[in-house]
């Protein structure tokens, strides 16, 4: 575990000139705009930190624009919960055990753990279970980008593409070793690829690969800030920025013992830091971490939902809201 370094000045006593005098003025202001500055970075808005029970093991997080879709690896059924408050408002079966999920506006599409090879689609308005469609050999993450539903497929290494109104298969495309999470810029799908530590860009369109670029080890998630991509490297224990543009290296920052999940609320990075049971919340600018917050154990998926920040406790059953106030 890393701890801040403390700093001790050392002051000496001694009768400067005017120009030491000068000197010493400047570096006295610096000295508090640094402290200022330092002060700032460890302080956040103030939060108010609720945590809700849902069914076992969860994991993904999807919000359908009113509730809160929770998947369960542990049992075949998902909470929604009321993101306004975090009430139960049911709980719902997915054709199974649940990865992960996403909204295509109008249906929830999930990733099964006991199911292979299939993705299911549930309408979120009522819960009912629309379908169950095959994908790739075990799929994991599950994105929507406006048209299509695309799965990567953990095993086979291939992203499959699915039509959302009928869930007709479209194509299958090869992504890197062992693909695990995906994102959207509004052109193309890029995907991390966990054992040869590398993010694969394919053009959404036809899925012809646009580029391959390398990464600290172990790459989890991925989020889209509008402008460049963040990856969570498990292995590296940080989070690595790369431009949106070309796939090229903007800088990584260490925060802590694997983290997982990212989310993106507009301004800031949020990450999950399962083995610290935190999320740090990390500006987009330089990645200084700016605050941590407190989970249950072993935070897994992060959502934001246009107000707060979701987090999923994978062994505590149970999901955490980070709701920031106001100054």
């Amino acid at each position: 575990m890393k701890t801040a370094r403390n700093r001790i000045a050392d002051v000496r006593e001694a009768r400067p000139s005017s120009i030491q005098t000068v000197l010493l003025i400047l570096l006295l202001g610096l000295s508090n705009a640094f402290m200022s500055l330092a002060n700032a970075q460890q302080s956040a808005p103030p939060a108010i930190v609720q945590n809700f029970p849902v069914n076992a093991n969860p994991l993904g997080l999807a919000f359908d624009g009113t509730n809160v879709w929770v998947t369960s690896s542990g049992e075949p059924k998902m909470t929604v919960l009321r993101a306004s408050d975090g009430a139960r408002v049911g709980q719902f079966g997915g054709g199974g055990y649940t990865y992960y999920a996403t909204f295509d506006g109008a249906n929830i599409w999930v990733t099964h753990e006991d199911i292979p090879g299939t993705v299911s689609k549930i309408r979120a308005s009522d819960g009912q279970l629309l379908g169950t469609f095959p994908t790739g050999d075990s799929p994991h993450d599950v994105l929507f980008d406006g048209t299509y539903i695309w799965t990567n497929n953990y095993v086979d290494e291939t992203l499959t593409k699915l039509l959302a109104s009928d869930g007709t298969r479209v194509g299958d495309f090869p992504a890197g070793d062992s693909p695990e999470f995906m994102a959207f810029d509004g052109t193309n799908i890029w995907v991390t690829n966990y054992y040869s530590h590398s993010v694969t860009e394919l053009r959404a369109s036809d899925g012809t690969m646009v580029g391959n670029f390398p990464v600290d080890a172990g790459p989890l998630d991925i989020v889209y800030d509008g402008a460049n991509f963040w990856i969570a490297c498990q292995a590296g224990e940080d989070v690595v920025k790369l431009s949106g543009s070309d796939g090229s290296f903007l800088g990584k920052r260490s925060v802590g013992v694997t983290p997982s999940s990212l989310a993106f609320d507009g301004t800031d990075i949020w990450v999950s830091v399962d083995n610290e049971d935190s999320v740090k919340r990390l500006s987009t600018d330089r990645a200084r971490i700016l605050h941590v917050y407190p989970t249950q154990h072993i935070p897994q998926g992060v959502l934001f939902d246009g107000t707060s920040i979701w987090v999923t406790n994978h062994l505590d059953n149970s999901v955490t809201k980070i709701s920031p106030q106001s100054d």
